[in-house]
C-alpha cells in the first residue's frame, strides 16, 4: 500500500526519532561510494515511493561529490550527468534532478509539477575540478530556490509574483530516488551516470542554508527535519542503510544483471590542497641564500595551495625520514595559489616574497637543515599536516622505488598523498613540477636547468611569478577569417581560473567555426564558446573550416520552425504536425537518397525509403506530422512522392525550436552531410548529435535571420549557397507574403531549373594547391591544408628529411573542396617522432607539391 498522508509520515518521524535521539553519530569520513557511468551504477531508493510524502514545502538536498577527471560542457554524458534524480521522461508531478547538461557547464538542480518548472543554475561554475565539493539545493515556496557550492550561494530563483518562475514543492511523484543516475525508466539504457564518488547525502524538510556558511567538517547528524541520510560507510554488501529513521534504504544496482551497476565502496581520499612543487637538494654551486657559501642551509622545499581556499598550516611540519625540522607557527595561512619557501638556514630576507612578520611572509627558515640535510642520491621529504588529513612524501632518487619511508619519525602514518620522481636531483639544480603545480602527470618533475635558463626558482613559478599562474596566447588557423575573444583579459591566468574564449566567422570569408585545440595533445573540442580552466601555459587555436567544402547536390532549402498557418493543408494548426524542413536537388544529375536521414541534433527521426530517387531540380519535404495529402508532390507511392511525414509520430527530430535548433541532413556515406543553426546556436560550431556520433560535415550554415517570426526561412533564390548567409525569411522574397512553400519554390514552382556549375562562382576551388602548414613550427601537432578543383585521388604524405616516409595522412577520392588534415607528430606506428624538419607532399594525377614543417619539443 503506498503512503501518501502527510501525517502518518510526521507520527512515523515522531516515533522514529523518540528511538534514535539518544544515539549519536557514528559515521566517519572513511567510506563512500564509487560511480562508473559506463556501467550505469546507481543507488535506487525503492521505498521513497511509498513514503515520500504528498507534498514537501520547503527543504534542502545536499551531499559530498568528488569526480574522477575535469567537467567541462564539451566532455560529458549523453543528455545529463545525474548526481539525483526523482524523476520521470517529460514534466510531471514530483519530478526533480541535479544534473549537469551535455553541452553546459554549469550544474543546475529543477523541481517540476505536470505544467510548471523550477529550476536553478550555477552559473558562476562552468569547470569542475577532481576534487571534493559540497552541494546543497534548498527550497521554499514561500520564499526561495538557490543552489549553494561550497557554501557559496550560487543562484536564487524569487518566490512568486517576483519573477514569474516561483519554487515549487517537492510532490510524492510515482519515480524512486536515484543516486547517482537517471530517472528509473532510462537509467540502465542510457549514459547519464555520476562519474566519482558521493558521500555523505542527506535529504531534509527544512531550509538549512539562507546565507553562505561554513561547510560541515563532521559527518551530517539526524534530526526532527532529517528526512533520510546515508553516510556510505558499509564499506560492504549491496545495501546503503538510511541512517535517519531507516525509510529510506538504497539498493546498490540489481541483480538482473549480477550488480554488475552497483557502485563500489570505496576510502576516501581527500582533496589535495598544499603540493611539494620544488625542491633542492643538490646544493653545490647554489648559494639560494645569499650568504656567499654554498652547503645545506641553501636547501630548500617549495609549497603551494593548489585550492581555492587559503589553508591553514598552523603546526604542519616539514623534514625529512631522519628528523622533523620545520613547524609553521600557529596563525599561519597559506591563500589560493601562494607559494611558501623553507630553506635550511641562514638569512632568507633576500629571498621572493619575504617579510618579517612571520604570518605574512612567504619564506622560512628552518634554522640550519631540513631533516637532518636533503640526500640528492635518496631522500623522503615529509610533510605532515596538523590532523593527520594530508600528510605526504616525496621519494626520490633511490628512494622512489623503495615503498614509503618506515622510520620511527613517521610511524603510524597514514599517507594520504605520495609522490615519486625518476628525475635527477644531483644536476647542481632544483627539482620541480612542470608546469608548476601539475598534479596530472604521473611523474611530473623534472630537472629545473631542462626548462629553465635558472637552476631553481623558490618562491616563484618556473618562469619567475610570485603566484601560481600562466600565460595564455590566442590564434586562428586560417587567420583573417573569423575572429577571437576571451572574456577575461590578463597578462597571466590563475591556477584554475576559469576562462571563456568565442570564435567568430566574419561573413563573407566563407568559413564557419571548426574545432579548437589546445597546448594539451589531443585536445580537440568543437564547441563555441570553449570554457576551461587554466593549469599550464597554453596556446588556444582557433580552427575555422571553409562552409563548403564538396561540391554540393542535395541541400536544405526551407525550414518551418514557427508554426504559425495550416502548412500541411490538413485544416489543422498544429505545432507537432505543421513544421517542416524541404531539401532540393541543385545537381545536374539525379541523386539516390536511399538510407539518408533528416532530422536535428538529438534525433535523426526520418530516413529515405531504399530506391529513393531524387531527381536534378526537384523538391521534397518531410513534416513532422499530420495529413500531407494535400501538400504539392505527394504520391501514395513512396518512391514517387515528394512529400513525407516524420518516422517517429508528430515530431521532426525532437521538435523543432525555433531560436535555438540545428537541423542535419546526413548522407548515406558521410560524404554530403549538412546542417543549418538558428540564432540560439549562432557561431557554435557543429551541433552534438546523440543520434549520429562522430559526424564530419562537409556543408555548414548559420541562419542570422529571425526564424520565430511566424513564417519558414528559405534559401533565396532557392538552392542558392552562393551567399555567406543565404537563408532568410519566407514572407520577405515570397509571392503575396506567404510564410511557407513547402514541396515548392518561394514563387510556387514545383523545380528549379539546374544549369552546370560555373567554377568561378560555385565557391569551389578553381585548382589545386597545399598550403604552408599552422602552426609552423610546431609542437605537438600541426594542420595542413590543401585546395581540390575536381573529384580526384588524393596522396598527402610526410617524409622526414633524409626522405623516409613518415606518415600517410590520405590516400583516396576527394570531391571538390577545401580540406584540412591534422598531424600529431607520430610515425605510422603510432610512436612520437624526434623533434627536426619535415617534409609533407600532396601528389594527384595532374598535381604535385612538397612544403617544408619544423617540428620543436
Amino acid at each position: 500500500m503506498k503512503i501518501r498522508n502527510v501525517t502518518i509520515f510526521s507520527l512515523c518521524v515522531m516515533l522514529l526519532i523518540i528511538v534514535l535521539l539518544p544515539v549519536s553519530a557514528s559515521a566517519q569520513w572513511g567510506k563512500a561510494l564509487h560511480y562508473k557511468w559506463w556501467e550505469h551504477d546507481r543507488l535506487l531508493v525503492l521505498q521513497s515511493v511509498d513514503y515520500w510524502p504528498e507534498h514537501v514545502y520547503q527543504g534542502t538536498i545536499e551531499c559530498f561529490f568528488k569526480l574522477d577527471s575535469t567537467l567541462r560542457s564539451d566532455n560529458h554524458g549523453n543528455t545529463y550527468t545525474y548526481i539525483i534524480s526523482k524523476n520521470q521522461a517529460g514534466a510531471a508531478k514530483g519530478d526533480f534532478g541535479i544534473a549537469w547538461k551535455t553541452g553546459e557547464g554549469r550544474l543546475h538542480s529543477w523541481l517540476q509539477n505536470a505544467t510548471s518548472t523550477a529550476a536553478v543554475y550555477t552559473n558562476e561554475i562552468q569547470v569542475w575540478q577532481p576534487r571534493w565539493y559540497h552541494m546543497a539545493v534548498t527550497w521554499d515556496v514561500d520564499d526561495s530556490m538557490r543552489i549553494w557550492i561550497d557554501g557559496v550561494q550560487m543562484a536564487d530563483r524569487k518566490p512568486s509574483g517576483v519573477d514569474g518562475y516561483p519554487p515549487l514543492d517537492l510532490e510524492s511523484g510515482n519515480m524512486p530516488i536515484v543516486i547517482g543516475n537517471q530517472t528509473t525508466e532510462q537509467m540502465s539504457t542510457t549514459w547519464d551516470g555520476f562519474r566519482g564518488v558521493i558521500d555523505e547525502f542527506r535529504i531534509s524538510n527544512v531550509v538549512r542554508y539562507t546565507e553562505d556558511f561554513e561547510v560541515p567538517t563532521e559527518p551530517f547528524e539526524a534530526d526532527a527535519n532529517t528526512m533520510a541520510l546515508w553516510h556510505f560507510d558499509e564499506g560492504e554488501g549491496l545495501v546503503a542503510h538510511d541512517a535517519a529513521f531507516g525509510l529510506f534504504d538504497g539498493a546498490l544496482g540489481n541483480a538482473v544483471n549480477s550488480y554488475v551497476d552497483a557502485p563500489q565502496w570505496v576510502d576516501i581520499e581527500y582533496s589535495e590542497k598544499i603540493i611539494i612543487n620544488e625542491v633542492l637538494l643538490d646544493e653545490r654551486d647554489n648559494d639560494v641564500n645569499g650568504d656567499g657559501v654554498s652547503d645545506i642551509k641553501d636547501e630548500f622545499v617549495e609549497l603551494t595551495n593548489i585550492s581555492n581556499k587559503a589553508v591553514d598550516l598552523s603546526g604542519w611540519q616539514l623534514g625529512d625520514d631522519d628528523a622533523i625540522t620545520f613547524t609553521f607557527p600557529d596563525g599561519y595561512a597559506l591563500g589560493p595559489n601562494q607559494f611558501v619557501t623553507v630553506v635550511g638556514g641562514g638569512d632568507v630576507s633576500g629571498l621572493p616574497g619575504y617579510d618579517a612578520d612571520p604570518l605574512k611572509t612567504a619564506v622560512f627558515s628552518a634554522g640550519g637543515s631540513i631533516g637532518d640535510g636533503l640526500t640528492e642520491t635518496g631522500e623522503y621529504i615529509i610533510l605532515l599536516s596538523r590532523i593527520g588529513y594530508s600528510d605526504c612524501y616525496l621519494a626520490v632518487g633511490d628512494k622512489a622505488d623503495a615503498g614509503a619511508p618506515t622510520s620511527a619519525i613517521v610511524d603510524g602514518v597514514d599517507w594520504e598523498f605520495v609522490n615519486t620522481t625518476a628525475a635527477a636531483a644531483d644536476q647542481k639544480a632544483s627539482i620541480t613540477r612542470s608546469q608548476d603545480a601539475n598534479t596530472e602527470a604521473e611523474d611530473p618533475f623534472v630537472v629545473h636547468s631542462e626548462v629553465s635558463s635558472a637552476k631553481f626558482s623558490p618562491g616563484t613559478t618556473i618562469d619567475g611569478a610570485d603566484y601560481l599562474s600562466y600565460v595564455v596566447t590566442m590564434s586562428m588557423n586560417p587567420e583573417g577569417v573569423g575572429t577571437l575573444e576571451v572574456d577575461t583579459v590578463m597578462a597571466r591566468y590563475e591556477y584554475n581560473q576559469v576562462v571563456t574564449f568565442t570564435a567568430m566567422p566574419i561573413y563573407g570569408e566563407g568559413h564557419a567555426f571548426g574545432y579548437w585545440t589546445t597546448s594539451d595533445e589531443g585536445f580537440s573540442s568543437k564547441l563555441n564558446p570553449l570554457t576551461m580552466s587554466i593549469n599550464k601555459p597554453q596556446n588556444v587555436v582557433a580552427h575555422f573550416v571553409p562552409r563548403i567544402q564538396i561540391t554540393p547536390r542535395v541541400v536544405i532549402n526551407e525550414v518551418n520552425f514557427d508554426v504559425y498557418k495550416d502548412a500541411n493543408g490538413d485544416g489543422i494548426i498544429e505545432s507537432n504536425q505543421d513544421e517542416f524542413v524541404e531539401i532540393i536537388n541543385i545537381s545536374p544529375e539525379d541523386v539516390d537518397l536511399t538510407g539518408w536521414r533528416l532530422g536535428d541534433d538529438e534525433e535523426l527521426s526520418f530516413t529515405f525509403p531504399d530506391g529513393y530517387v531524387i531527381k536534378s531540380g526537384q523538391i521534397v519535404t518531410v513534416f513532422s506530422g499530420g495529413n500531407i495529402t494535400n501538400v504539392p508532390g505527394f504520391n501514395v507511392n513512396p518512391l514517387k512522392s515528394r512529400v513525407f511525414v516524420s518516422d517517429v509520430i508528430d515530431r521532426l527530430g525532437n521538435g523543432l525550436n525555433n531560436t535555438n535548433e540545428a537541423i542535419l541532413l546526413i548522407s548515406a556515406d558521410g560524404s554530403e552531410d549538412m546542417y543549418i543553426q538558428n540564432r540560439g546556436r549562432l557561431y557554435k560550431g557543429d551541433p552534438f548529435i546523440k543520434s549520429a556520433e562522430g559526424i564530419d560535415f562537409e556543408i555548414r550554415f548559420d541562419v542570422r535571420d529571425s526564424t520565430w517570426n511566424n513564417n519558414s526561412i528559405t534559401l533565396y533564390p532557392d538552392g542558392d549557397l552562393s551567399e555567406d548567409d543565404p537563408y532568410v525569411q519566407h514572407k520577405n522574397v515570397a509571392l503575396n507574403d506567404s510564410c511557407f512553400s513547402p514541396g515548392q519554390t518561394v514563387d510556387f514552382q514545383d523545380y528549379i531549373v539546374v544549369n552546370a556549375i560555373d567554377d568561378g562562382e560555385s565557391g569551389l576551388p578553381r585548382s589545386f594547391a597545399l598550403h604552408q602548414n599552422f602552426p609552423n613550427p610546431f609542437n605537438p601537432e600541426t594542420t595542413i591544408r590543401f585546395d581540390v578543383p575536381n573529384h580526384a585521388r588524393v596522396r598527402l604524405v610526410i617524409y622526414d628529411i633524409l626522405g623516409k616516409k613518415v606518415a600517410e595522412l590520405a590516400d583516396k577520392e576527394f570531391n571538390a573542396g577545401y580540406y584540412q588534415l591534422r598531424w600529431n607528430g607520430r610515425d605510422r606506428n603510432g610512436r612520437t617522432v624526434p623533434a627536426g624538419v619535415y617534409f609533407y607532399r600532396i601528389q594527384t594525377d595532374n598535381f604535385t607539391q612538397t612544403n617544408k614543417m619544423i617540428l620543436l619539443k
